[in-house]
């Protein structure tokens, strides 16, 4: 039985240059605005009390500079050679990158020639997720493979789409997380509940009431399956956007909400990427720490993990 897969080492990188929320809210038109809100200025005076944010990160390169960076890293800071990664997971949304398909150009120019890739995508903000439970599912159930390397970048090309209903103000970014055997940060269980019925569905929308039924349906049946003690729980790490949905989805399992780590003012809403991003940092990076640490994540268009 092979042991569990885990996260050996996970960082991130947003670029310096930022984008003031006003400055957004100042190019997009009346009818970008989510539904619930009259004019920009309640959206702004939503954005600045509840949310936090008062600017994003904006990239001003290509998403491939930032994936090369955190990959000269990695190399850098670890024993990892470029021969040693068997399968790459490329994270993305079609229409939230610069280019098509230039993850082969990354692996090329890291000479990661003996790894195959795949991409996830269509599930949106949980598109992290998705790929932390594909990677670990591999390397549980194949012993050929041995390293797996998730990418993942968000560049947004025009500022009204940044506006993420009344859910998040989207930043600019790029993770990189490898998953081993060896890892003492250890993957458990994942689960991953998905509506197609919101395959047409529209971001100005108001769909709380059916975003909370199927984040608090996910989250009751990861506890159900693995008979968990809530108490066990040291840290609770959410998407870097509205914490409410999910705070109050929590409290009604009997999670201590307390517990959540919340940093979503600071570079806005890195989508698909969040999970990582809060991972390095409430972590430090340190794999050697024994925490249980419960992730959520939920993708607009319906997919909860």
């Amino acid at each position: 039985m092979y042991s569990k897969a885990g996260i050996a080492y996970v960082d991130y990188f947003v670029p310096d240059q930022e984008i003031l929320m006003e400055q957004v809210i100042q190019e997009i038109d009346l009818s970008n605005l989510p539904a619930s809100f009259n004019n920009k200025k309640e959206y702004h005076q939503f954005v600045d009390e509840i949310l936090g944010v008062k600017a994003v990160r904006m990239s001003i390169t290509d998403d491939s500079v930032m994936l090369d960076h955190l990959v000269n890293r990695m190399f850098q800071r670890t024993e990892l050679k470029a021969s040693d990664v068997d399968v790459i997971i490329f994270i993305n949304e079609p229409d939230r990158i610069k280019g098509e398909n230039f993850i082969q150009a990354v692996k090329h120019r890291h000479s990661m020639e003996n790894a195959y890739f795949m991409n996830i995508s269509g599930n949106f903000c949980s598109n992290g997720e998705i790929a932390l439970t594909m990677a670990s599912a591999l390397l549980n159930g194949n012993p050929s493979i041995h390293n797996v390397l998730i990418l993942g970048s968000i560049s947004i090309s025009d500022n009204k789409d940044r506006l993420f209903s009344s859910y998040a103000v989207l930043g600019d970014g790029a993770a990189l997380v490898l998953l081993n055997r060896q890892a003492r940060l250890k993957v458990l269980d994942s689960v991953i509940l998905s509506n197609g019925g919101f395959y047409n569905i529209k971001i100005t929308d108001d769909n709380t009431l059916l975003h909370f039924k199927f984040t608090r349906d996910c989250l009751s049946k990861m506890i159900a399956e693995n008979d968990l003690n809530t108490q066990v729980i040291s840290d609770i790490i959410i998407q870097n956007a509205n914490p409410l949905l999910v705070e109050h989805a929590m409290e009604s399992l009997g999670l201590n909400t307390n517990l959540i780590r919340k940093n979503f003012s600071s570079i806005g809403h890195l989508a698909y990427l969040d999970m990582f991003v809060n991972l390095k940092n409430f972590t430090k990076g340190d794999s050697s720490d024994e925490k249980s640490i419960l992730t959520f994540g939920m993708g607009f268009s319906g997919t909860y993990a």
